[in-house]
């Protein structure tokens, strides 16, 4: 199996040949196709909205180095208890 940076190599020189191989095509556009990439835009916008929120205190915890708001441990719960 080739290494991620083998394949990325390959894909942006893939990338590279089609964008300089341009030829004219006379396609047409039609009202319901710019309709679905809005609605994808939209749907993309929307989940990724959801996931930050799902995942805020995760992702607040990554860049603040600590731990997130539910996974705090309480400072005396490994003392044992007196009677």
């Amino acid at each position: 199996m080739p290494s991620f940076n083998v394949t990325a190599k390959f894909l942006v020189v893939f990338c590279l040949l089609l964008a300089v191989n341009i030829a004219k095509t006379y396609a047409y556009i039609d009202p319901g196709t710019g309709s679905y990439l809005l609605q994808i835009i939209a749907a993309v916008l929307f989940a990724s909205g959801l996931t930050i929120k799902i995942f805020w205190g995760k992702i607040k915890a990554f860049f603040s180095k600590s731990k997130p708001e539910g996974e705090h441990k309480n400072e005396h719960e490994d003392e044992p208890r007196s009677s």
